[in-house]
């Protein structure tokens, strides 16, 4: 009998087109046009979205709170 492969991680994909974006702006001599900027802080953005559901309790364990 055959498993179902186990689902992709929720964060990997959003993970994966932030650092995408981002190696334009690490990339030695490069020059950022305004498109690729869009393209990170939107990808950053959905990002910690993401997270946010994460550590909400909603999609995952939820992060302790420090105490002050």
């Amino acid at each position: 009998m055959n498993n179902p492969p186990p689902s992709p991680n929720l964060l990997q994909t959003p993970l994966e087109r932030y650092k995408k974006a981002l190696n334009c702006i690490t990339a030695p001599n490069s020059l950022t046009n305004k498109n690729q900027v869009l393209e990170i802080l939107s990808a950053r953005d959905a990002l910690g979205k993401l997270l946010e559901t994460e550590n909400s309790g909603v999609g995952g364990c939820v992060m302790p709170q420090k105490q002050t």
